[in-house]
């Protein structure tokens, strides 16, 4: 039978024992219901990555739980209505069981409290005031019954955990209403129970299981308190403030010299309890603050007070001395009204209301002032623009808008997600250009108009409803393809922005619901819209920035309930230092912070609170300076800590030393998760990157803009998306969300009857439902007397209609209502019917608004209950991690939440730049340590409305941008308290001479930290401070432009774009170490116009949000494509109120303001002057006039000091960097052309080549230095080592020796070439020396062949006894031990060099026009391809600077004159230049056979040289050695080089054709070696893929819980589209790596296509070139020469990307037993794939890829037909497809089963493969192949290409390598078409040859040193 579901419930099963369903025991089941244990992630506890999901207790745990839960339940009365309804004797064992249950699983928590609050359950608290405590008439009857029963209960409503849920708010409100009783009956004996047991504690009758008396008395105030929170009645009852005293009383009684923690506490919640008493008594009175000692005459004038207090009355309807009452937003009242609002002043002795009360009603009118106040502004322009018919001129304020006609208010929706919406058609802003390209779709997707939650105002007939635009508003989607013509028909059909060429549809919700606002708007859309409705946007207006702090404001006026209310709002009478005591929690008995985690070596360090600080010792063993020790220590022992940190001085450091000290005393300390605050975004992301960093990991960050990465993955909404719910939770979503969907079903029907409610059908209805059937029968006719039918050629419509326009038309007024249904129907006029036809219309449509209207609200509640089990979940996370990170809106937007939280201690950084405001809201109730770090010094808070600010005179009185930092350390009267605050000192960012800046003016006691003064001096610039002085005058406003009211000036755009490209140009600045800072958004703007350009500039979030509220949207026509950029390649461009908290090497500066007025504007005031000066670290470069700034004191001050020390001037001093004492200055932008060219100098670069450049560029000019041990020249070029010995030869020279030398010892030292007898090699020697003897040592290279292919390059000497030591050698086919090369490319030619690694192949140059020419002969073809042209053999007719001809050949270019024949050194006139004849420079006629000249200078003759190169087999050569025709190479050509010294003779255009073929054969080489490890690589990353989805442990159990939910998947589409929706149904990120890879696999496909390859790009260059006209050179292309290798691997492995997924999809869905998923597949974009696959392989005769191609198709069809079988929907549309299909994967496995066999040994790793293949298409289980065989094939396959450099290609074309000597050595087969490749003794098999195009011209690409 099954169980009864209510049985167990809080109030059991009504129907008893009649129910038709079993009450039975679960635990006798054996019931295994699980409840969650409420934990974070695994990653975030420990550290690490682990399981999403988090841990739940163990089955026996939850069964315990669930037991003792049913027995507890049990206790409850079945009728607790009955009298005779009684727990009895036990209740005590009820309360003491409820104790133990709460304290254990948070599910069962919730159940326990939920039965509690139950009829039955409350009976216990009757049964224990009502009867159990007036029989305790004994000291020890009540401390038993306290003991048993009271504790308890007590002790379980205080549990954290039931406290602060939100789950549980009507469940705890129920019981202590309970304990309050009708008119206090219940507390005041229970009070009176209490307070009895206070007065006798004492012993005996006390044990020490009882605790402290203290305690004791704070668990009681603490229960009152909360009692006073539930119930408004207990806020008003006269039994509370008598029961307040007494235990006011009693705590006074244990007051002694010590602190105890306890009374603290009791004393905590008695001041709340006092606070709410008197906000509801008005028990606070106005008290002026004292000035004793600060007193000056003044005049008060009358002032005219808020609402109800203004003696004139209320200014408009939304006018209230209670700020609580008021709307955030404006009503239509208070737009038009003409007196001004209330502004507070910042005296606190001026305002209104005293204490705190009047500083949170000031907070709240001057912020909302600050916001809606330009709102209203606004507003009335738009309406004065409409009303306006004369078109006069009127003058816009407040800020900017955009205006949108409304067309209709087409549609009214509500649902769960959005809420009430309405949907709107408004007039298209976009207008088409001709002369622009960009169309509608295009403006919408850059321009930032009606982004979702901007805020917006629909304005028509006198009324103003402020609305916010919804996320459903369709807007262009950045991420989806192009559309054809037949989709944009379909989009059109759309509603959406740009969906239409004249309408734009836009849905909005409510700003703020209320039901007067409801009304309005669904009467506009029943009725239509009347006059001309218009949509107003406030762009960069964002509706949450303001309103929920406001709304946050309007709850701590409520409750005022705000800590250290004695620091923020002091009583009269205060001392002026003001002492602050330490945080509560540490005021316990013994307690003392450990400071180990700050300390170097982590050793214990003991802090006591209430001990003197040593910030010495703290220094010796930590890395803080004293000025952060001291603010540490104090931190420690203040419960308001005020740090300030002036530039540079290291706040965030501190902040973090402050933090892991609390963290690491948290679990004694007993604090909670600490708040972290910030006011932006940016600095939040920062602060919390900083604490992850330091190993900080359980953090949560709360909102969804943050930008970080790495705290993705800690975003509250993340990490409560995988917790689990509990029990009560579930059924509390469920109730909730059935009552939402009803909701929605009820006011769909609401809205269609509301369409009908004025058809002719209803008013015929109506009518007679109000008894008129004169009227009734007038229009539409008598009714048919009973048995007859009426017969009418008219319906209701027609009969209406003809009715309505039947009447008179006349000049008179309508008669009144009352008058018109007394006449007879058809008397009455046409006005008079239509009269009475409108009347008819409102009455029927009142009905429905006002039901509407009562829906809405329904739906409204439901929604934000619905919302209450998500916050429960968020509660659960939040109070478990450590550090909460929040933005100041973000916490008055979820206040709510965080107040449940009992977080103790706040921090807050740059809490100088907060509005008071924003930290008054984030002062949560349960704070005890709050921490605020900042400098009041540096920027103030932004306030929008400049009339608020303290900068403005007329301003001051308001001071709203004076934050709360400021106010506490810099009181407005000196005899106002102060806080004490602690000043760090020592800063570590500014160059000591930047600093002295603001140490003069602001800091004196800022001292240097002493590694400042090492920092290098700013390359390029011979001062590393200095203001560039001008008097160009800035700009005037264009009342036209968006930012009229900013400033520009061209003048210093020009000159600090040309610095900064100037400084960039250096080489030793990267973009991003240069800033650039304004004061100005117009000129913000127009410097990132002018330096986009050249730099990627990156602009911060809050600078991005200015410009776009000023109207500077992005320029779709200019603007280049969007790239993610590295921030390298970046220049950050700010303005100064943007850049605080930020630095960089070197700032700019350009100060705008040039004016004969002397008006600075904003940087008038110390605060910006102090921000704007030290964000430099380097280099600090000024462009402004000075005489524009001097009239303010701090700028006056600084331009003496700039002067002073010769900083300042109207030209700045730039530096060579090479040149160091020329003087160079520029003034003008000019200039910088001029007088540093390439940010260098003009005078001519002698600068000697570095140790590292002289290694790079081999020096050409002739060695200057001079030898120890004789005088003659060094004959080597400068590049080249000295000789050790002179090799001058002396001949014919007489040498005088000395007496004591013997002829005999004089040797003859000239070179004589030698055979060494045994080795046989030809060496020179000396010709004194016998090298016939045995001591002699061959010094020749050995050549012997080695083991690893090379041959020998060691001296003969030596060679045999020493392995290989010489360099590789190998260029890109390289051995199994060596890697690709990652060195830069060195191939280059005269326009380009490319920018690739070594090892991949390289873009040829794209040049049109080849330099190789000469008078007589031009090569045509482009610069890419081989040359063309006849090499002219003439002698060049050019003279040298020496005046005689050039000894070189025509078309090259010529030598340097120490090479003329006739002026050259007898050095070089000795040179052998003729290899043939060995002839001498001398001997040799240049006219008939001129020299050529390479790099080396190992001069050759053009025979010679030719003859070394081989040029025979590229030209035809005549009988007189002149070249007359070209010729195609041959099989066996050898390039060589420099036959001397194998130098490079890439300079020489002679051999310009062997170059550029060397170069094509050697990228198409690289070229298949990339392409191969590439696909290895990709290879490698998919098989690591395969085994992480085949690990069983990485399945969630969330993933089986949800795959097979109800729903339909589509597989259909695109192939990456088919797996995106795989992919988006199983979720939790499980296929987002494979995606990703297949992501990256199909761009590689690009790379290895056809045209991308070396030989077709060049013949595509030459065809361009032809086709232009600029080339007249044929290029043939052989297509063997084109690899197809590459492509095919790319395309199986996009397949297999594919068969992944979806065989992961398939296991998936076999693991679980529930399968309601109606899956659609088509896989033919796939099935295609494959057979292009098998096309393309065979055509190129692949065996390998084609097999493949084969099996992939056969388990494609497997899948879909394992699909097809579940019987979940048909996958085809007939069952006859599935067999067509399988009949098409027979034929398949058949091919591949042939190829398997006949190519065995290219496709054995196939064999399973196959076999698994087959298996699937008959829809047997097969065992796949294992990730661990699939690797030991790829390992095989990856070594393919790892040979000694040797290629080959097998019959079929096929290229591959051979290792060792580099010839086949055993049989093989090749690895791609199974072909016989190998041999014996160094014989290759038939067929097969070696490449020699690919071997040999490689060998030459080598030796050309290309």
């Amino acid at each position: 039978m099954q169980l009864c579901r209510h049985y167990l419930t809080a109030g059991g099963c009504r129907w008893g024992e009649s129910c038709k369903f079993a009450h039975i025991d679960p635990a006798s089941q054996n019931s295994t219901q699980v409840s969650t244990q409420s934990t974070l992630r695994p990653h975030q506890q420990n550290g690490g990555s682990a399981s999403k999901n988090p841990p739940t207790p163990s089955n026996t745990a939850a069964n315990g739980g669930d037991h003792r839960l049913y027995q507890w339940r049990r206790m409850i009365p079945r009728e607790p209505a009955e009298p005779s309804a009684s727990f009895g004797h036990k209740l005590g064992k009820f309360f003491q069981l409820g104790l133990t249950l709460v304290e254990g699983d948070t599910g069962i928590l919730q159940e326990t409290i939920r039965s509690l609050a139950s009829e039955g359950g409350l009976l216990s608290i009757r049964e224990l005031i009502e009867r159990h405590i007036p029989l305790c008439r004994s000291d020890a009857a009540r401390f038993q019954l306290w003991r048993t029963s009271v504790r308890p209960l007590l002790t379980m409503l205080a549990e954290k955990r039931v406290t602060n849920s939100t789950l549980l708010e009507m469940s705890t409100g129920a019981i202590h209403n309970a304990i309050f009783g009708y008119n206090a009956c219940r507390l005041q004996p229970l009070c009176d129970f209490l307070l009895s047991i206070a007065d006798n504690w004492r012993t005996p009758i006390i044990s020490d299981e009882d605790g402290q008396k203290s305690k004791f008395l704070e668990i009681c105030t603490s229960t009152l308190a909360r009692i006073v929170d539930c119930n408004t009645q207990a806020l008003v009852h006269e039994a509370i403030p008598p029961i307040v005293q007494r235990f006011k009383a009693s705590l006074d009684s244990l007051r002694s010299g010590d602190t105890d923690f306890w009374i603290l506490q009791a004393d905590k919640n008695m001041e709340y309890i006092r606070k709410r008493l008197s906000i509801v008594k008005g028990v606070a009175q106005p008290r002026p603050t004292a000035l004793h000692s600060f007193s000056r005459a003044n005049f008060v004038l009358r002032r005219d007070l808020p609402g109800e207090l203004s003696a004139e009355g209320p200014r408009h309807d939304n006018d209230y001395a209670d700020c609580t009452k008021i709307r955030i937003l404006p009503t239509m009242s208070e737009i038009t009204s003409t007196r001004l609002d209330y502004r507070p002043f910042y005296d606190p002795s001026q305002l209104h209301l005293p204490g705190l009360q009047g500083l949170i009603d000031r907070h709240f009118r001057l912020l909302r002032d600050d916001m809606v106040g330009q709102l209203k502004e606004s507003i009335s322009y738009e309406l004065g623009r409409l009303n306006n018919s004369q078109n006069q001129s009127l003058e816009k304020r407040g800020v900017r808008t955009h205006s949108y006609n409304i067309g209709a208010i087409i549609d009214v929706t509500c649902i769960r997600r959005y809420g009430l919406e309405f949907h709107l058609e408004i007039e298209q802003p976009f207008r088409h250009d001709p002369r622009s390209t960009m169309n509608c779709e295009e403006y919408w997707a850059m321009s930032r108009r009606l982004e979702a939650g901007a805020l917006v105002c629909v304005l028509q007939d006198a009324t103003a409803i402020f609305c916010v635009v919804s996320e459903s508003t369709v807007r262009p989607d950045s991420n989806r393809p192009k559309r054809g013509r037949k989709d944009e028909e379909t989009q059109s059909t759309k509603r959406s922005l740009y969906s239409h060429k004249d309408f734009s549809y836009v849905n909005l919700c409510l700003a703020e619901p209320k039901a007067a606002d409801v009304e309005v708007m669904v009467r506009a859309f029943t009725l239509g819209l009347s006059s001309q409705p218009v949509l107003v946007e406030f762009p960069g207006v964002l509706l949450p920035s303001f309103q929920s702090t406001l709304v946050a404001l309007q709850q701590i006026y409520k409750t005022a309930d705000l800590p250290f209310s004695e620091i923020l709002a002091p009583d009269e009478g205060s001392p002026e230092d003001m002492a602050v005591s330490p945080p509560l929690y540490s005021t316990k008995l013994g307690f003392a912070f450990n400071l180990k985690s700050i300390t170097n070596e982590g050793d214990d360090l003991l802090y006591s609170p209430l001990s003197p600080p040593d910030p010495d010792l703290l220094v010796s063993k930590s890395q803080l300076d004293r000025g952060q020790a001291v603010a540490c220590l104090n931190t420690f022992r203040r419960a308001f800590q005020v740090i300030q940190g002036p530039p540079g001085t290291g706040k965030s450091w501190t902040g973090e030393a402050i933090l892991k000290v609390l963290l690491d005393n948290r679990s004694h300390a007993q604090i909670g998760p600490i708040l972290c605050v910030c006011y932006t975004n940016h600095a939040l992301d920062q602060l919390l990157e900083h604490l992850w960093n330091r190993g900080i990991t359980q953090i949560i960050r709360i909102g969804s803009r943050s930008k970080s990465t790495l705290l993705e993955d800690v975003n509250l909404r993340k990490v409560a998306r995988d917790i689990e719910r509990t029990k009560a939770e579930k059924q509390e979503a469920y109730k909730n969300g059935t009552r939402l969907t009803n909701a929605e079903k009820e006011i769909k029907s609401c809205l269609d009857e509301m369409k009908t409610a004025t058809s002719a059908k209803a008013i015929q209805d109506y009518l007679v439902e109000r008894g008129e059937s004169t009227l009734h029968d007038a229009i539409f006719g008598a009714k048919a007397e009973e048995g007859w039918t009426k017969v009418t050629y008219k319906d209701e419509n027609e009969s209406l209609n003809a009715w309505i326009y039947a009447g008179a038309i006349t000049q008179h007024m309508p008669r009144p209502l009352h008058v018109l249904k007394g006449q007879h129907p058809n008397m009455l006029t046409r006005q008079e019917r239509q009269t009475l036809y409108r009347n008819w219309t409102a009455e029927l449509l009142e009905e429905h608004i006002d039901e509407f209207v009562s829906l809405e609200a329904d739906h409204r509640q439901a929604k934000r209950d619905y919302e209450t089990v998500r916050r429960e979940i968020d509660l659960r996370v939040l109070s478990q991690c450590q550090v909460i990170g929040v933005t100041t809106t973000g916490l008055a937007k979820n206040l709510e939440l965080l107040r449940k939280i009992d977080s103790k201690v706040l921090l807050c950084e740059e809490a100088g730049e907060v509005l008071e405001s924003h930290i008054l809201t984030a002062l949560l109730p349960s704070l005890e340590h709050v921490i605020l770090i900042g400098d009041h010094l540096q920027l103030r808070p932004q306030v929008a409305n400049y009339e608020l600010s303290v900068n403005n005179p007329s301003g001051e009185q308001y001071s709203l941008d004076v934050s709360l930092f400021e106010r506490l350390v810099k009181p407005i009267h000196p005899a106002q308290p102060k806080l004490p605050f602690d000043t760090l000192t020592i800063q570590r960012r500014m160059h000591p001479s930047i600093s002295n800046l603001i140490r003069k003016t602001i800091y004196s006691d800022l001292e240097d930290a002493s590694h400042l003064s090492d920092y290098p001096e700013v390359v390029g610039m011979r001062k590393r401070l200095f203001w560039f002085d001008h008097n160009n005058l800035e700009g005037k406003a264009d009342p036209t432009q968006p930012l009229s009211t900013s400033h520009t000036n061209g003048f210093e755009v020009e000159m600090v774009a040309a610095t900064v490209s100037h400084l960039v140009r250096q080489g030793i600045y990267s973009h991003e170490q240069i800033a650039v800072i304004t004061p100005y958004l117009g000129q913000l703007h127009q410097l990132r116009k002018r330096l986009r350009n050249s730099f990627e500039i990156v602009l911060g979030d809050r600078d991005i949000d200015d410009l776009d509220r000023e109207g500077l949207e992005i320029d779709v026509e200019a603007a280049p494509e969007i790239q993610k950029k590295s921030l390298g390649r970046c220049l950050r461009l700010a303005t100064v109120d943007n850049f605080q908290g930020e630095e960089a090497e070197i700032v700019v500066i350009s100060l705008v303001r040039s004016n004969p007025d002397g008006r600075c504007g904003f940087l008038r005031t110390s605060n910006r002057i102090n921000v704007l000066l030290s964000r430099a670290k380097h280099g600090m470069y000024i462009f402004g006039n000075s005489t524009t700034y001097a009239n303010v004191r701090m700028w006056s001050d600084i331009i003496g000091m700039l002067k002073s020390e010769g900083n300042f001037g109207t030209k700045l001093p730039l530096q060579c960097p090479r040149h160091k004492d020329k003087a160079i200055e520029v003034g003008c932008l000019d200039d910088f052309s001029k007088l540093s060219p390439e940010a260098g100098c003009n005078i001519q670069c002698l600068q000697r080549l570095s140790s590292v450049l002289h290694k790079a560029v081999r020096c050409l000019e002739s060695c200057p230095r001079s030898k120890p041990f004789c005088d003659h020249p060094c004959p080597n070029v400068c590049g080249d080592p000295c000789e050790k010995k002179c090799s001058t030869i002396l001949n014919g020279h007489k040498l005088k020796l000395p007496c004591a030398r013997e002829p005999g010892s004089v040797v003859c030292a000239a070179l004589t070439e030698k055979t060494v007898p045994g080795c046989g090699h030809t060496v020179k020697a000396p010709c004194h020396e016998d090298i016939s003897k045995n001591l002699y040592n061959c010094k020749a290279k050995c050549g012997h062949p080695l083991p690893c292919g090379h041959s020998c390059s060691q001296v003969c000497e030596i060679c045999r006894t020493r392995p290989c030591t010489a360099p590789c050698g190998r260029n890109y086919t390289t051995w199994e031990e060596c890697s690709p090369c990652q060195k830069p490319c060195d191939i280059q030619c005269e326009h380009s060099r490319c920018g690739k690694k070594c090892s991949e192949p390289c873009a040829p140059c794209a040049v049109e026009t080849c330099t190789s020419a000469c008078p007589h002969s031009q090569c045509t073809m482009p610069c890419a391809a081989p040359c063309n042209w006849i090499p002219c053999s003439m002698r060049c007719t050019e003279k040298l600077a020496c005046g005689h001809q050039c000894p070189s050949v025509c078309g090259e270019i010529c030598p340097e004159p120490r090479y003329c024949q006739l002026c050259a050194s007898e050095d070089i006139k000795s040179m052998i230049v003729d290899m043939l004849e060995m002839k001498e420079y001398r001997e040799i006629d240049l006219d008939s056979e001129p020299c050529i000249f390479p790099d080396c200078m190992h001069v050759l003759t053009v025979t010679s040289m030719d003859g070394q190169l081989g040029m025979s087999d590229h030209y035809h050569i005549a009988e007189s050695g002149h070249i007359n025709g070209i010729k195609e190479p041959g099989d066996n050509t050898q390039v060589k080089s420099c036959p001397t010294c194998r130098g490079s003779l890439r300079n020489l255009s002679r051999y310009g054709r062997l170059v550029r073929q060397a170069l094509l054969e050697e990228s198409t080489k690289k070229f298949i070696t990339w392409s191969h490890n590439t696909s290895m690589d990709f290879e490698s990353c998919l098989l690591d893929e395969e085994g992480r989805l085949d690990n069983p442990k990485k399945i969630g159990k969330e993933i089986l819980a949800t795959i097979g939910r109800q729903g339909q998947l589509h597989i259909t589409g695109q192939r990456l589209q088919q797996l995106l929706a795989i992919c988006e149904w199983v979720g939790y990120g499980r296929y987002d790596p494979v995606i990703r890879l297949y992501r990256k696999i199909s761009g590689y496909v690009h790379y290895v296509a056809a045209q991308e390859q070396p030989y077709q790009r060049v013949h595509d260059l030459v065809q361009h070139s032809r086709r232009r006209g600029t080339s007249a050179g044929q290029f043939q292309l052989n297509p063997s020469k084109l690899e197809t290798r590459g492509l095919l691997l790319a395309g199986s492995l996009l397949l297999r990307c594919d068969l992944l997924i979806l065989k992961d999809f398939a296991a998936l869905r076999r693991q679980v037993d529930e399968k309601l998923t109606t899956i659609i597949i088509d896989l033919r974009t796939t099935l295609n794939d494959c057979n292009e696959l098998i096309r393309l392989a065979r055509e190129k005769k692949y065996v390998r890829h084609e097999a493949e191609g084969h099996i992939y198709f056969t388990q494609f069809v497997g899948l879909v037909r394992s699909f097809y079988l579940e019987k979940q929907a048909p996958i085809l549309e007939e069952s006859d497809d599935i067999d067509r299909l399988r009949t098409q994967g027979e034929d398949h496995l058949a091919e591949a089963r042939i190829l398997i066999d006949d190519y065995k040994g290219s496709t054995s790793h196939l064999v399973k493969e196959f076999e698994a293949a087959e298996l699937m298409l008959n829809n047997f289980r097969y065992t796949p192949v294992s990730v661990e065989e699939k690797r030991a094939i790829w390992l095989a396959m990856s070594r393919e290409f790892l040979g000694t450099g040797h290629w080959y290609a097998c019959q079929n074309g096929h290229p591959f390598t051979i290792g060792e000597c580099g010839m086949p050595m055993e049989q093989t087969r090749c690895p791609e078409c199974g072909a016989a490749v190998g041999g014996q003794s160094h014989m290759t098999a038939q067929g097969v040859h070696r490449d020699e195009e690919m071997d040999a011209l490689g060998t030459a690409t080598q030796a050309l040193a290309l």
